[in-house]
């Protein structure tokens, strides 16, 4: 979406908003702040007050709190999923959810961590979708080379390796929940609309109608992109069933929900799910894939409804019948959210 100079699209709205109107424009960042003060002084306050009681809770209750972790991860996929149909559907011309359903769906946009919907950067210096593209790549690329950095510091000082760092496994779930933003932005850079002027006809790029197609800048993007497609939704996918492959079977020898210490940098990922179900993380991953970014190249949003309503509707009968989750509780967890995607 494109907006003239001085506004910028806000997703609470739905509409192009002007710079001035501060509130709109803070919303976002005034959600994630709020969340993250409420989060960072409850932990500060009990790290300094109470940290014994903490420690020892933790010890006792540790696979407790995975498993609400693990739910609360079922939930926040879930919101992607939700917030990822409406986007690619409207992108292909499709319709948005209904009043006042799609607002609840805007706000919720905010943990896909998309920055560009987190800070409304028109309002800072005219961007364009070229720029965002090259912003996101570099920010996530960045992170990566902090985190290697970091952890070769640590390492040396105390010995271990990079990959089973803190700072790696932190990084490893970081690109797990940006994956389907990076995909989507990506994907986008393909489609452009025809105008007729009656002169003459230009095409520009649908997810940003300041670029013509043919353009210096829409080619860049392209290319780009390409480098992106390759990196996320290819890459990483196969990149974590290639670790979990080469340690299945200590994932399938394990005594505890997150085995031992050496599978700690991808116990996130195979902790929630039986023993015999190593391959299915990466399995669920394209399962989000398909339903946020991958209906992205669908260009009729009618065959866009079918291939999501089919994939929805398949994942939930097989999560029904095996119930690969540790616990009963999640597969029910599991099995309600999969008819959210549906409905």
């Amino acid at each position: 979406d494109s907006c003239q100079k001085g506004f910028y699209y806000d997703s609470f709205s739905m509409a192009c908003s002007t710079c001035s109107d501060r509130v709109l424009n803070a919303a976002p960042l005034i959600i994630l702040s709020t969340i993250a003060a409420l989060g960072g002084g409850v932990a500060i306050y009990n790290y300094v007050y109470h940290y014994d009681f903490c420690a020892t809770y933790f010890r006792e209750q540790k696979e407790y709190l995975f498993m609400r972790m693990n739910e609360g991860t079922i939930v926040m996929v879930t919101w992607q999923i939700v917030s990822g149909l409406v986007q690619a559907h409207s992108f292909r011309g499709g319709s948005s959810y209904p009043f006042p359903f799609s607002h609840f769906v805007n706000i919720i946009e905010v943990f896909t961590l998309d920055l560009f919907v987190i800070f409304p950067t028109e309002c800072i210096a005219r961007t364009t979708y070229a720029y965002k593209l090259a912003v996101a790549l570099l920010t996530v690329v960045s992170i990566g080379l902090l985190v290697v950095i970091i952890g070769a510091i640590t390492t040396r000082m105390w010995g271990g390796t990079i990959l089973r760092s803190e700072g790696f496994k932190n990084y490893i779930v970081l690109i797990y929940i940006v994956l389907p933003t990076m995909s989507s932005m990506a994907l986008s850079a393909f489609n452009c609309d025809r105008f007729d002027y009656g002169d003459r006809v230009e095409s520009f790029m649908t997810v940003d109608h300041s670029l013509t197609c043919q353009g210096a800048y829409a080619k860049s993007a392209r290319a780009l992109a390409g480098v992106i497609i390759v990196i996320f939704p290819i890459g990483v996918p196969f990149a974590l069933l290639v670790q979990l492959y080469t340690n299945r079977r200590q994932i399938m020898q394990r005594d505890t929900r997150s085995g031992d210490k050496e599978l700690g940098y991808i116990a996130f990922l195979f902790r929630l799910y039986h023993p015999e179900y190593w391959y299915l993380p990466v399995v669920d991953l394209y399962r989000r894939l398909v339903l946020t970014s991958g209906l992205l190249v669908i260009p009729d949003p009618t065959i866009q409804l079918l291939v999501a309503l089919c994939v929805s509707v398949s994942f939930v009968i097989v999560y029904r019948e095996c119930k690969p989750f540790f616990e009963a509780e999640t597969d029910t967890l599991s099995y309600i959210c999969g008819k959210a995607d549906r409905l």
